[in-house]
């Protein structure tokens, strides 16, 4: 008989579960730089669960995980790309029939900033040349 799939995590669930994640992404072939980013990401937000405690892990768990990302100094691009990484691992957890759905808010991701590059004036060329 199937087991229920639960609608939530606990903290203690995600923290289980996400090195099996993490395992999966290495047994695709993911560089070690790329896993080493995604443990980090993921590890921050375990550690800011246990910080908040809450239940179950909720939309606004996830969203008051971003804002607190953004108001400890990291870069919204950080803060975009670690978001990515946790919905992937939920997106995981829906395939592997770990979890209904998603506690990730629709519109919740931080936007990427666009910097524009310094291009190198023509004397700023010619300098580097001589």
């Amino acid at each position: 008989m199937p087991h229920e799939i639960p609608s939530a995590l606990t903290p203690k669930e995600y923290a289980e579960l996400y090195p099996r994640y993490l395992a999966s992404e290495r047994s695709r072939k993911k560089s070690e730089y790329t896993i080493t980013t995604y443990e980090l990401a993921l590890r921050k937000f375990r550690d800011y669960l246990n910080e908040a405690d809450p239940d179950t892990i909720s939309p606004l768990d996830v969203s008051e995980w971003t804002d607190s990302l953004l108001d400890s100094g990291v870069s919204t691009n950080t803060a975009h790309q670690y978001y990515g990484i946790v919905s992937m691992f939920f997106d995981w957890t829906i395939q592997m029939k770990l979890l209904k759905e998603s506690p990730m808010p629709e519109d919740g991701q931080p936007e990427k900033e666009f910097k524009k590059k310094k291009i190198p004036s023509k004397d700023e060329i010619m300098r580097l040349l001589d």
